[in-house]
């Protein structure tokens, strides 16, 4: 069979399989970044909006270990952090969208600990803190001046903060969503922020080949005070994320994808008030026209920034898609 025949048969196949054009499938990949410390300021999401109705059940596991002292300030951030979330998000005509995300929280201790290391070791990675102490601890401590803001040793689970979001599809390209927390979590535990965060992004999607898309988005929020004002956070951060999705056939893609945000904390600790860089890999696939599984794991590019590693799944139903 000549080159131009097999590049016409590929050609029908893409054109006669709508499913290996659906936005669902080549979307980004929805990652929270999973610590008591990060969580209280989330980021933007990033979905199509489409006249459907649309469902996600997610769940997300992070570990990490962290000892550190600097100046006047400690910390201690040894712990696994657990979250389950529904997001309900609803389609207005060809170019508006809203949703709506209900969480809840909870850390422990590091049951993964162990796997952890294998990872590192495997991969060779740094395991930073590991090596120097016992696996399976609960630790989140902060003091400053001796003053302590934070000191819990035992597992902690409530409700988050709620999220909202109001999407604005510009063109077939570019979008812009505008979002706010609403104080419903647990701010004592630290599970929750002590106040509203209010932020806004730009969103780009392009097709570079009938198979492949890549995704940038850029975005800006208000930070709203810490639990703690020993503690201090900083008043505004950018975030970004830049990242690619691969078609493998019509019912499922691998994903590859970078995310960044600056520093939520004045302080000289790496996990408060360094800049996060987080790589993530992963894919989406297909279970029938209605649901979609989306499975990830991600790993801090920016070392102690960030959790060490997690893993991510998520289940979409929708209601059909134009």
């Amino acid at each position: 069979m000549s080159k131009l025949k097999i590049h016409q048969l590929l050609a029908g196949i893409v054109v006669g399989a709508p499913g290996l054009l659906h936005a669902d499938l080549r979307d980004s990949l929805d990652v929270p970044e999973l610590t008591p410390f990060s969580q209280i300021y989330p980021a933007h999401r990033s979905f199509d909006a489409t006249d459907a109705w649309q469902i996600a059940l997610q769940y997300d596991l992070a570990n990490t270990q962290i000892y550190e002292t600097k100046a006047d300030e400690s910390m201690a951030l040894d712990l696994e952090y657990e979250r389950r979330s529904i997001t309900f998000e609803r389609g207005f005509g060809e170019d508006w969208a809203i949703s709506i995300s209900v969480a809840r929280g909870a850390y422990r201790e590091g049951s993964t600990d162990a796997f952890i290391e294998r990872w590192h070791d495997t991969f060779g990675l740094p395991n930073g803190a590991r090596d120097k102490y016992p696996q399976d601890l609960i630790a989140l401590r902060f003091a400053r001046a001796a003053e302590s803001a934070i000191d819990i040793q035992e597992s902690q689970s409530a409700l988050l903060d709620t999220h909202l979001q109001v999407s604005k599809r510009l063109n077939k390209k570019h979008s812009l969503g505008v979002w706010a927390t609403v104080p419903t979590g647990n701010e004592k535990r630290w599970l929750g922020a002590d106040g509203v965060n209010l932020g806004v992004a730009w969103s780009y999607t392009s097709a570079f080949s009938d198979m492949g898309t890549w995704f940038a988005s850029i975005g800006g929020m208000k930070l709203a005070d810490s639990p703690s004002p020993l503690l201090r956070n900083k008043d505004f951060a950018t975030r970004f994320t830049l990242g690619g999705s691969w078609l493998l056939n019509e019912s499922a893609a691998l994903k590859l994808q970078m995310h960044g945000h600056t520093a939520f904390y004045d302080s000289d600790l790496a996990p408060l008030g360094d800049d996060a860089l987080v790589l993530v890999m992963g894919g989406t696939v297909r279970l029938s026209e209605e649901w979609l599984l989306d499975i990830s794991v991600t790993e801090d590019l920016a070392v102690d920034a960030s959790p060490d590693v997690g893993f991510h799944m998520r289940l979409t139903w929708h209601s059909g898609r134009d």
